[in-house]
């Protein structure tokens, strides 16, 4: 049984590189045997978690 991240053909690990230059539908690719293998993030939800307040760095 093959895995999402398994070769089709040989059952190897497959090893994603990430493709961002539609930054909102991220994209990552994995080539072997010969296979294109893709994944894409149809949407991107960016969530502000936390404000941090930048201080000025006082010189002495």
């Amino acid at each position: 049984m093959h895995t999402d991240s398994e070769c089709n053909k040989c059952g190897a690990h497959l090893e994603w590189k990430a493709e961002f230059n539609d930054i909102s539908s991220p994209r990552y690719i994995a080539l072997h045997c010969g296979l294109d293998y893709l994944i894409t993030i149809d949407t991107v939800k960016v969530k502000m978690v936390k404000v941090h307040h930048r201080t000025k760095n006082k010189r002495i």
